[in-house]
Protein backbone atom coordinates (compact mmCIF):
# COMPACT_ATOMS: atom_id res chain seq x y z
CA UNK A 1 0.00 0.00 0.00
CA UNK A 2 2.90 2.53 0.69
CA UNK A 3 4.69 1.53 -2.58
CA UNK A 4 0.99 2.33 -4.31
CA UNK A 5 0.99 5.59 -2.37
CA UNK A 6 4.32 6.53 -3.70
CA UNK A 7 3.51 5.12 -6.80
CA UNK A 8 0.67 7.74 -6.81
CA UNK A 9 2.31 10.52 -5.70
CA UNK A 10 5.23 10.34 -8.30
CA UNK A 11 2.88 9.88 -10.99
CA UNK A 12 0.95 13.40 -9.88
CA UNK A 13 4.61 14.59 -9.30
CA UNK A 14 5.22 13.86 -13.10
CA UNK A 15 1.71 14.92 -14.02
CA UNK A 16 2.58 18.55 -12.28
CA UNK A 17 5.78 18.56 -13.96
CA UNK A 18 4.74 17.98 -17.17
CA UNK A 19 2.24 20.19 -17.09
CA UNK A 20 4.15 22.92 -15.97
CA UNK A 21 6.26 22.38 -18.76
CA UNK A 22 3.24 21.90 -20.84
CA UNK A 23 2.70 25.30 -19.67
CA UNK A 24 6.13 26.59 -20.09
CA UNK A 25 6.58 25.28 -23.44
CA UNK A 26 2.98 27.03 -24.19
CA UNK A 27 4.45 30.30 -22.68
CA UNK A 28 7.62 30.07 -24.80
CA UNK A 29 6.04 28.88 -27.89
CA UNK A 30 3.47 31.74 -27.74
CA UNK A 31 6.89 34.29 -26.85
CA UNK A 32 8.14 32.81 -30.25
CA UNK A 33 5.43 33.36 -32.04
CA UNK A 34 4.86 36.48 -30.79
CA UNK A 35 8.29 37.87 -31.67
CA UNK A 36 7.92 36.09 -35.12
CA UNK A 37 4.92 38.47 -35.99
CA UNK A 38 6.19 41.70 -34.13
CA UNK A 39 10.23 41.65 -34.99
CA UNK A 40 9.45 41.73 -39.02
CA UNK A 41 7.15 44.61 -38.50
CA UNK A 42 9.74 46.71 -36.21
CA UNK A 43 12.48 45.90 -38.63
CA UNK A 44 10.33 46.99 -41.76
CA UNK A 45 9.40 50.18 -39.44
CA UNK A 46 13.59 50.66 -38.91
CA UNK A 47 14.13 49.63 -43.13
CA UNK A 48 11.30 51.97 -43.60
CA UNK A 49 13.01 54.71 -41.80
CA UNK A 50 16.08 54.24 -43.17
CA UNK A 51 15.43 53.66 -46.49
CA UNK A 52 13.88 57.19 -46.23
CA UNK A 53 16.95 58.71 -44.96
CA UNK A 54 19.29 56.84 -47.45
CA UNK A 55 16.76 58.09 -50.28
CA UNK A 56 17.26 61.38 -49.13
CA UNK A 57 20.47 61.26 -49.12
CA UNK A 58 20.84 59.84 -52.72
CA UNK A 59 18.24 62.59 -53.78
CA UNK A 60 20.98 64.79 -52.38
CA UNK A 61 23.76 63.24 -54.24
CA UNK A 62 22.22 63.28 -57.50
CA UNK A 63 21.23 67.14 -57.08
CA UNK A 64 24.82 67.84 -55.98
CA UNK A 65 26.08 66.34 -59.12
CA UNK A 66 23.04 67.62 -61.45
CA UNK A 67 23.96 71.06 -60.39
CA UNK A 68 27.60 71.20 -60.60
CA UNK A 69 27.11 70.01 -64.31
CA UNK A 70 24.60 72.22 -64.97
CA UNK A 71 26.74 75.08 -63.80
CA UNK A 72 29.71 73.97 -65.19
CA UNK A 73 31.77 74.74 -61.60
CA UNK A 74 35.22 74.89 -61.45
CA UNK A 75 36.93 73.05 -58.48
CA UNK A 76 37.52 76.39 -57.04
CA UNK A 77 34.26 77.81 -57.64
CA UNK A 78 32.97 74.45 -55.77
CA UNK A 79 34.71 74.53 -53.26
CA UNK A 80 33.50 77.97 -51.97
CA UNK A 81 30.27 77.73 -53.38
CA UNK A 82 28.85 74.42 -52.08
CA UNK A 83 29.58 75.38 -47.97
CA UNK A 84 26.98 78.46 -48.90
CA UNK A 85 24.42 76.41 -50.76
CA UNK A 86 24.32 73.78 -47.89
CA UNK A 87 24.15 76.76 -45.19
CA UNK A 88 20.83 77.56 -47.55
CA UNK A 89 19.53 74.58 -47.95
CA UNK A 90 19.76 73.85 -44.39
CA UNK A 91 17.84 76.93 -43.90
CA UNK A 92 15.47 76.43 -46.42
CA UNK A 93 14.63 73.03 -44.74
CA UNK A 94 14.38 74.54 -41.42
CA UNK A 95 11.40 77.35 -42.60
CA UNK A 96 9.77 74.41 -44.06
CA UNK A 97 9.83 72.34 -41.51
CA UNK A 98 8.61 75.15 -39.01
CA UNK A 99 5.82 76.31 -41.56
CA UNK A 100 4.68 72.75 -42.46
CA UNK A 101 4.31 72.09 -38.23
CA UNK A 102 2.96 75.08 -37.59
CA UNK A 103 0.38 75.29 -40.47
CA UNK A 104 -1.78 72.31 -40.81
CA UNK A 105 -0.24 72.25 -44.59
CA UNK A 106 -1.20 68.78 -44.70
CA UNK A 107 -5.17 69.61 -44.14
CA UNK A 108 -6.84 69.70 -47.37
CA UNK A 109 -10.28 70.27 -45.89
CA UNK A 110 -10.44 73.80 -45.42
CA UNK A 111 -14.66 74.01 -44.80
CA UNK A 112 -14.16 73.17 -40.81
CA UNK A 113 -11.75 75.82 -40.38
CA UNK A 114 -13.39 79.35 -38.77
CA UNK A 115 -12.90 82.41 -40.47
CA UNK A 116 -10.63 83.12 -38.06
CA UNK A 117 -8.56 79.89 -38.01
CA UNK A 118 -8.62 80.34 -41.87
CA UNK A 119 -7.53 84.24 -42.00
CA UNK A 120 -4.98 83.52 -39.74
CA UNK A 121 -3.61 80.17 -41.52
CA UNK A 122 -3.30 82.44 -44.89
CA UNK A 123 -1.69 85.27 -42.79
CA UNK A 124 0.88 82.63 -42.14
CA UNK A 125 1.44 81.35 -45.99
CA UNK A 126 2.24 85.20 -46.70
CA UNK A 127 4.50 85.26 -43.67
CA UNK A 128 6.21 81.87 -44.48
CA UNK A 129 6.36 83.01 -48.61
CA UNK A 130 8.13 86.41 -47.23
CA UNK A 131 11.13 84.41 -45.05
CA UNK A 132 11.53 82.41 -48.42
CA UNK A 133 12.39 85.08 -50.23
CA UNK A 134 14.49 87.01 -47.80
CA UNK A 135 16.35 83.88 -47.57
CA UNK A 136 16.55 83.20 -50.74
CA UNK A 137 17.88 86.86 -51.18
CA UNK A 138 20.14 86.81 -48.73
CA UNK A 139 21.53 83.90 -50.43
CA UNK A 140 21.37 85.26 -53.82
CA UNK A 141 24.07 87.93 -52.32
CA UNK A 142 26.41 85.19 -51.02
CA UNK A 143 26.28 83.51 -54.27
CA UNK A 144 27.26 86.38 -56.17
CA UNK A 145 30.38 86.97 -54.14
CA UNK A 146 31.99 83.63 -55.02
CA UNK A 147 30.58 82.69 -58.50
CA UNK A 148 30.06 84.79 -61.54
CA UNK A 149 26.34 86.40 -62.60
CA UNK A 150 25.52 84.05 -65.15
CA UNK A 151 26.56 81.14 -63.28
CA UNK A 152 24.08 81.82 -60.33
CA UNK A 153 21.61 82.48 -62.78
CA UNK A 154 22.38 78.98 -63.78
CA UNK A 155 21.59 77.69 -60.32
CA UNK A 156 18.37 78.67 -60.51
CA UNK A 157 17.91 77.05 -63.50
CA UNK A 158 19.54 73.79 -62.66
CA UNK A 159 17.81 73.80 -59.50
CA UNK A 160 14.04 73.96 -61.33
CA UNK A 161 15.57 71.29 -63.82
CA UNK A 162 16.24 69.12 -61.08
CA UNK A 163 13.05 69.77 -59.75
CA UNK A 164 10.93 68.41 -62.95
CA UNK A 165 13.63 65.90 -62.82
CA UNK A 166 12.92 64.43 -59.74
CA UNK A 167 8.80 64.41 -60.54
CA UNK A 168 9.34 62.56 -63.52
CA UNK A 169 11.09 59.98 -61.82
CA UNK A 170 8.67 59.54 -58.79
CA UNK A 171 5.93 59.21 -61.47
CA UNK A 172 7.46 56.62 -63.25
CA UNK A 173 8.23 54.82 -59.96
CA UNK A 174 4.15 55.37 -59.61
CA UNK A 175 3.29 53.63 -62.71
CA UNK A 176 5.92 51.15 -62.43
CA UNK A 177 3.87 49.71 -58.82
Amino acid sequence: MNFKKYKTVEINNVIQKYKHMKTRKNILSLFIAISIMVIPFYGFAQKTECNKQERKKMIESQKMDFITKKMDLTPIESQKFWPYYNEYKAKKDSLMGLFHKECMCGKKDFSQLSDKQAEKLADMQIIHAQQMLDLRKEYHQKFKSVLPAKKVLKLYNAEKEFRKYLLKQIREHRKKK
